[in-house]
């Protein structure tokens, strides 16, 4: 489903009872909401990092959780209440601080692909060298 999460993590890092609550929904709607919300918040992480890497990201601690503080919020958000605690507020926006740093290439994440201006990654460029024919060939180097 997703490339950093899955819905099975986020429901068991929030809790079923607290997951079911905030999305507010019949149940069979469940997996759409959540996949619409682990979508959104991979699309923010790598809107932010496609500027200096290939992505998705490789697979990271940091990735991971900056994806779950981004799909709690917006559970929080969306909620009847709209209601997002101070504790889950504080925390996307220091997720959208790092992801600004990350942005600037202040964070590095380990084992990510650097691409260039045009979004080519680096590690498949190739670049061309062309020359004047040689100044030294057999024959002028004959009696030497």
């Amino acid at each position: 489903m997703g490339n950093y999460i899955e819905q099975e993590e986020l429901v068991e890092r929030i809790g079923s009872t607290r997951f079911n609550s905030l999305c507010g929904v019949n149940e069979d709607e469940i997996d759409s909401l959540a996949t619409g919300i682990i979508a959104r918040a991979e699309a923010m992480i790598d809107s932010h990092a496609c500027i200096l890497y290939a992505v998705p990201l490789p697979a990271s601690e940091l990735v991971e959780e900056w994806a779950f503080t981004i799909a709690e919020y917006e559970l929080y958000k969306r909620s009847s209440s709209s209601d997002v605690p101070q504790k889950i507020k504080n925390s996307y926006d220091e997720t959208l601080r790092l992801l600004a740093k990350l942005a600037e290439g202040e964070i590095k994440i380990p084992g990510a692909v650097s691409v260039s201006s045009d979004g080519t990654p680096l590690t498949t460029r190739s670049f061309a060298v062309s020359s004047s024919d040689s100044l030294m060939d057999s024959d002028s180097l004959k009696g030497f």
